[in-house]
């Protein structure tokens, strides 16, 4: 049976950490914040952006309509629909490979990195479920 894992991470060093391995992999499924990964991390989200279109690193993102016209809608490499502006949070869920990281967004980040395909299967599920729901 496969391990399952549940990492903290605290601090805007770590939460790097999270994005350097989603870079890892081909494809990841966001939905979340919009606005405020660039407002905490600064340079380094357009570093982020920069190198996942270069690695053509798929992304599906599900962001509140308030961030139609925002800087991630025009950098993300992939697709992008919208929710109405109910579904605002301070929070970003990153689904890809058999993990799943959910980022906290305050001043000083705090991130949960899950580990485990049923978990990611799970999230997965979720997501598609959404998906279907928003608009283009």
């Amino acid at each position: 049976k496969e391990k399952q894992e549940a990492t903290i991470y605290r601090g805007k060093k770590w939460i790097r950490t999270i994005f350097q391995d989603v870079l890892k992999y081909k494809e990841n499924l966001v939905f979340g914040s919009h606005g405020k990964f660039k407002e905490v991390l600064g340079p380094f989200f357009n570093q982020y952006q920069k190198i996942k279109k270069q690695l053509k690193i798929h992304t599906k993102l599900l962001l509140s309509k308030r961030a139609r016209n925002s800087e991630i809608v025009r950098l993300t490499h992939g697709e992008t629909k919208f929710l109405s502006k109910e579904y605002d949070s301070p929070v970003s869920t990153i689904i890809y490979n058999n993990k799943v990281a959910i980022i906290i967004w305050t001043e000083e980040p705090i991130g949960f990195l899950l580990r485990g395909e049923e978990v990611a299967k799970s999230f997965r599920n979720y997501f598609d479920v959404i998906w279907k729901i928003a608009k283009s």
